[in-house]
């Protein structure tokens, strides 16, 4: 029965926004074309974590917990999707063992996204609710090295051409 639930309408029932509240974020979402939670976020209406919460109940996937995250199971799991992908779809790969990955994701209904974990890992996938900033952060906590590279490259680049 919550699955059929909206987001707006779960965080009602919650006490996290009133009804005020919800037309003043459905008002900026048109006007902005983003998502509900994000609109909620913007206009300080309700933290990350509340949305998060409210769409684990809503989809049933578990919460990310990106804080307490197992060091070889990450280490496993970062090897597996390259930084360009994660960052380019917003998804954190958090565990991984020989038969599955589990990722972090802001928007756990993008199957496409999730279909192609799967094709390019070759294991099971879990999914994980978890925040924009919190999933953004966690890449850049992560994925260190990778503007330092980029500039190495640039670098080559024109000492080549000189």
């Amino acid at each position: 029965m919550n699955r059929k639930k909206r987001i707006g309408e779960l965080l009602l029932e919650a006490g996290i926004i009133d009804e005020t509240q919800l037309k003043a974020a459905l008002g900026h979402q048109r006007q902005w074309g983003v998502r509900l939670g994000q609109a909620l976020v913007d206009l300080k209406l309700a933290s990350e974590p509340d949305i998060v919460g409210a769409l684990s109940v809503k989809y049933g996937f578990g919460v990310a917990e990106l804080d307490a995250l197992e060091p070889y199971g990450l280490e496993q799991a970062l090897k597996l999707l390259p930084r360009e992908f994660a960052v380019r779809n917003n998804v954190f790969p958090m565990a991984a063992d020989t038969a599955s990955v589990t990722v972090a994701m802001s928007d756990p209904t993008n199957l496409a996204v999730v279909d192609e974990i799967r094709f390019r890992t070759g294991r099971k996938v879990r999914v994980c609710i978890g925040g924009d900033r919190e999933v953004a952060e966690a890449l850049k906590r992560h994925y260190p090295g990778a503007a330092e590279v980029e500039a190495i490259a640039l670098d080559l680049d024109a000492d080549d051409t000189q």
